[in-house]
């Protein structure tokens, strides 16, 4: 085989495995934890108690009932839960989070995966 061929060859290989891993995590993810698998049927509990709540901007106890729901919710999870309150249009309002895991340090840090729920 000819130099050229062999080191091409070699470089293909070598792009192929750094491809194969970034595009495969699975190489060096942690293990699954079957436990921790969502629910089916407290999902659909979930939606359909939110779903009852009217969530407009406009009636701010109800939009409470919702945080407060999801609060609880969070809490029964023992997630790390916290309160961002706020005034929009003369209204107070609260955001509910949730932090999970380990708390975020320089060697290992946070991920945030983030949902939006707009309600003016």
């Amino acid at each position: 085989m000819k130099p050229v061929l062999r080191i091409t060859a070699i470089v293909a290989i070598v792009i192929a495995i750094g491809i194969a891993v970034l595009k495969q995590p699975v190489f060096f993810t942690k293990s699954y934890d079957v436990a921790t698998r969502s629910e089916p049927r407290a999902l659909y509990r979930h939606v359909a108690v939110l779903t009852s709540i009217s969530r407009c901007a406009d009636t701010p106890p109800e939009v409470e009932r919702a945080a407060a729901y999801i609060e609880a919710a969070f809490r029964k999870t023992n997630a790390r839960v916290a309160s961002q309150e706020f005034d929009a249009r003369r209204k107070h309002y609260r955001n509910v989070i949730a932090s999970f895991g380990p708390q975020a340090t320089h060697d290992n840090p946070l991920l945030v995966v983030g949902a939006l729920r707009r309600i003016l």
